[in-house]
């Protein structure tokens, strides 16, 4: 068994790309949301957490946090994908207490790596939701103008994935690694 287990959820594909990315880099094992519990995490050192974000909240952080807290001695890195290309790590601190505790967010590593918007993997409520949330971010007088932009490209599918945007993590994930 590897001492690394990398664990997913995936709307549009972008975070499972990733997921599979890392979990190959670093020879972990790989498992889809909510098919693992605390008892098969237990062994693994480093546990790795990969989703989107969602109404400015990471998918299945909750459920994940409920998961992984009694395994206090293992490393916890968690990724989010977005609709962003870029984003600096403090424009994201409302999106993280959305989804983390601050106690939570000290004791786990957060990563942010671009995805994109798959509009066809998309429901049609979640199609329309993200029509009604662009035209809103184009005609807010408080969106700044890079996110304006950003807003304007959103109108059809797009895909921001990179295999380098992994380094971080992978570097991370190193870290704490024993050897076998």
């Amino acid at each position: 068994m590897s001492k690394i287990a990398v664990i997913y959820c995936s709307k549009t594909g972008f975070s499972a790309r990733y997921a599979r990315w890392v979990a190959r880099d670093l020879h972990a094992d790989l498992y889809r949301y909510k098919t693992v519990d605390t008892a098969l995490l237990a062994p693994y050192q480093v546990i790795i957490y990969g989703a989107g974000f969602y109404a400015g909240k990471l998918k299945g952080a909750r459920w994940f946090m409920r998961t992984v807290r009694p395994l206090s001695s293992a490393h916890i890195i968690v990724f989010a994908t977005g609709s962003m290309p870029h984003v600096h790590p403090r424009d994201l601190q409302r999106e993280w207490d959305m989804s983390f505790r601050r106690s939570e967010q000290e004791q786990i590593h957060l990563f942010y790596l671009p995805g994109g918007m798959n509009y066809t993997r998309l429901s049609l409520p979640s199609q329309f939701l993200m029509h009604l949330y662009r035209f809103y971010m184009l005609h807010s007088p408080k969106t700044r103008s890079d996110t304006r932009k950003l807003m304007r490209r959103l109108n059809h599918s797009v895909d921001y994935t990179d295999r380098k945007a992994i380094k971080p993590i992978l570097t991370e994930a190193q870290k704490k690694r024993t050897p076998v």
